[in-house]
């Protein structure tokens, strides 16, 4: 097949791992032999205007070819309908171009309705291409769909030959926006460097929890640290490593001193996927209390790597965990996630290494999720030639 990927955001050079599971997808589907094209028009940070450009810049990245447009958003993102407009002008633009090298995809996927999936709606659905958009959003939970937003969400979710939703929690969501619509549910899938783990337990010496995310207030880092001191304040031998960075950083290192847990709590910094693989290696457990999450991509690699995980019901992780590799907080809950960090190191000889890895690449590996994927591609394309 020849597939165009549009994602609504994309790797920068100071955030190399932004968008990654919309890569990682790309890379897997050129794989398998089909053609792959990633169209990125979006705007970014103005502080990364240095790494701007207003002709396309087209390169090719490990089999899958790249064109975009880096604009520097100097705060109009903050206006849905200039944010928008400029988004759909851009990608008219970078497709004239794109369509005049393959010639016409077979399919368009657009990841996030905002603004991909909307700017592909409005100028491809008359030109008799299948239409995917596959929905990652935490602002849909968060009910931050709102007012012209809403509006072209509707639009665009009525208009769309096909939908996915990361998770059964999200699907629910989405549905009020298209109730007529049917929506697929695929999940994201875990690189397979992260499936080379097969040590039953950790001989890592001390005892350590690992969390690794970008620092925003989404995160609950800050329940994190207070249920750790709450449950291993002057226990030396656990240790609760943080990986990412972001605008609660200082922040949560404040939280962490005022709590006189600097021994026991290490700040890592922003970390890249093979760094991400060692840091996680090196722990026990993986723990991540997040107020929303649409899937959680980080949680599915800890479990390649064979570590049990403690999430939050926040929406994508109650499709991830099961007795087989963790536990479930609600969310908000400082003294229900202390008591499931407790729990998990007085009983972590209880998770076996080698099943939790069997069951995540039964569900998330690679080779499960773009075959999915690739059923409901012919799917899409079949009911569109028929219509």
């Amino acid at each position: 097949m020849n597939i165009v990927i549009v994602p609504s955001w994309y790797e920068t050079k100071k955030r190399p791992t932004l968008g990654s599971f919309f890569k990682e997808q790309a890379l897997a589907l050129s794989k398998r032999g089909h053609r792959v094209t990633i169209v990125f028009p979006g705007l970014i940070s103005s502080k990364e205007v240095f790494d701007s450009n207003i002709k396309i810049n087209k390169y090719e990245d490990n089999g899958i070819t790249v064109y975009r447009m880096n604009t520097p958003a100097f705060g109009i993102n903050r206006i849905p309908l200039i944010d928008e407009t400029i988004f759909t002008i851009k990608l008219k633009y970078i497709m004239s171009k794109v369509m005049n090298e393959i010639g016409v995809p077979d399919i368009i996927h657009a990841h996030s309705c905002i603004w991909a999936g909307v700017s592909v709606v409005k100028l491809f659905k008359n030109k008799n291409i299948p239409i995917v958009i596959t929905e990652h959003s935490t602002a849909f939970p968060k009910n931050e769909i709102k007012g012209y937003k809403k509006k072209c969400v509707v639009q665009c979710l009525d208009k769309a030959d096909g939908i996915i939703a990361v998770s059964n929690n999200l699907k629910n969501i989405i549905s009020r926006y298209c109730p007529n619509k049917n929506i697929e549910v695929i999940p994201n899938m875990v690189n397979e460097i992260f499936f080379k783990n097969e040590s039953e337990v950790c001989n890592c010496g001390k005892f350590k929890f690992v969390s690794i995310a970008y620092l925003t207030y989404n995160k609950g880092i800050d329940i994190l640290i207070r249920a750790f001191a709450e449950a291993f304040k002057n226990n030396k031998n656990v240790e609760l490593i943080i990986g990412g960075d972001g605008k609660e950083y200082n922040n949560l290192i404040k939280l962490r001193n005022k709590l006189g847990l600097m021994e026991q709590i290490k700040f890592v910094g922003a970390l890249n996927r093979q760094e991400v693989v060692k840091v996680i290696e090196e722990s026990n457990v993986f723990v991540l209390p997040s107020r929303y999450e649409t899937f959680g991509v980080v949680f599915i690699e800890a479990l390649a790597l064979g570590k049990p995980i403690i999430a939050t019901k926040s929406g994508g992780p109650e499709d991830i965990v099961n007795k087989i590799n963790g536990l479930l907080v609600d969310i908000d809950d400082i003294s229900g996630l202390s008591n499931a960090m407790k729990k998990m190191y007085n009983n972590y000889r209880s998770y076996k290494s080698k099943e939790i890895i069997e069951d995540c690449r039964n569900r998330f590996s690679e080779n499960v999720v773009i075959t999915r994927l690739e059923s409901y591609y012919k799917k899409i394309i079949e009911e569109k030639i028929k219509n």
